[in-house]
């Protein structure tokens, strides 16, 4: 399907210049997805390969994009390789939080669950054990204070110890011990299992 194009009434924004106009962030915005947005979005297939990985990476382009012009750091000229380059940039955080889960998940398959495949009865876990296990996770995560669980959670998900912060309001040293911390919580609760 593609992006959408936006239009706000008949301001005939298609033969107007972007570069160099006043007007408000939106407005500057607008003019660029309408002047750009078809071709991004083709670049971004190109780049992800599927439909939805496209439409979440043009998503998260655009979010950048808008960011970049509320900081009025958006250049002059074509704006195309610009608009490229965000798109990569984007493109390379999201498969790098991608691989830090991976590495994370067969951190754990090969911790608690040893062995060259992801089966669980394989090692004397029944599914059933198994369930009651991730129930338990679930428990001691969500009985964690709210900080430290949400902390946890986000960087589980795959975000830089930067983004934490800035979402957070916290300062990295301070971060890096309330995960550690609640890794170590969970760590005693399941050491029984090595």
């Amino acid at each position: 399907m593609g992006p959408r194009v936006m239009h706000s009434g008949s301001t005939g924004r298609e033969g107007r210049p972007i570069e160099g106009e006043a007007g408000d962030d939106q407005e500057r915005f607008a003019r660029v997805y309408d002047a750009y947005g078809q071709r991004v979005y083709a670049f971004a297939l190109r780049l992800a390969g599927r439909k939805n990985e496209a439409e979440d990476l043009f998503s998260e382009t655009m979010l950048r994009t808008f960011s970049a012009i509320k900081r009025g750091s958006e250049p002059e000229g074509d704006m195309f390789p610009w608009l490229c380059t965000i798109c990569v940039n984007a493109f390379r955080d999201t498969k790098r939080k991608e691989r830090t889960r991976r590495l994370y998940e067969e951190d754990v398959r090969s911790r608690y669950y040893p062995g060259s495949s992801w089966d669980p009865g394989a090692h004397g876990t029944s599914e059933q054990e198994l369930g009651a296990s991730w129930q338990q996770i679930h428990s001691l995560i969500a009985a964690m204070p709210s900080d430290q669980r949400t902390c946890l959670l986000l960087k589980l998900a795959g975000h830089s110890y930067q983004e934490i912060c800035e979402l957070m309001g916290v300062d990295q040293r301070q971060l890096k011990n309330s995960i550690q911390n609640a890794m170590y919580a969970l760590r005693a609760r399941f050491s029984h299992r090595k």
